[in-house]
């Protein structure tokens, strides 16, 4: 079986490697691109990966596979929202989570240039990657890059 990149850095890798790692080997092994940035952090927003892996399944393919928003997008978006805590009901509450909530899904759409499905997709046809395992699972790339937002949004070195 294919696996993404090699972290390895001569023994042991960061948390934040490991992090990104699961996340490429579930695409790879055949979760979405939702399943594939979300289930990693099921941990830190208090849900078990298999509950993770069922709320994120709707999302991949750009939302049901309609090519919308990107799955990985998507899957950024529930874990960040799986981790707050707070009253959605008071306006200003609201408006700061939604604020900070799109600064961190512009972190991945400034990595990528877009953060629509169909696009991505047409960039990959566009410009393909030549190094397996990103040449047959082109989504690999931003799959490993949402996990990467996502680390540094929790913190995770």
């Amino acid at each position: 079986m294919a696996q993404s990149k090699n972290y390895s850095n001569g023994g042991s890798m960061t948390e934040k490697q490991k992090r990104i790692k699961k996340a490429g080997d579930m695409f790879i092994s055949g979760y979405n691109c939702a399943q594939s940035t979300a289930a990693p952090f099921a941990d830190l927003v208090g849900m078990d990966e298999n509950t993770m892996l069922k709320a994120s399944s709707g999302f991949g393919g750009g939302v049901v596979k309609l090519k919308d928003v990107c799955g990985v997008v998507s899957g950024i978006a529930l874990v960040y929202g799986l981790s707050q805590d707070k009253d959605l009901s008071d306006a200003d509450t609201k408006t700061k989570f939604y604020e900070d909530g799109q600064k961190l899904v512009s972190k991945f759409t400034e990595k990528n240039n877009t953060n629509i499905c169909a696009e991505l997709l047409d960039n990959f046809e566009k410009n393909p990657p030549a190094d397996e395992p990103y040449a047959s699972k082109p989504c690999l790339k931003l799959v490993e890059d949402g996990a990467s937002v996502l680390c540094d949004y929790f913190g995770i070195e």
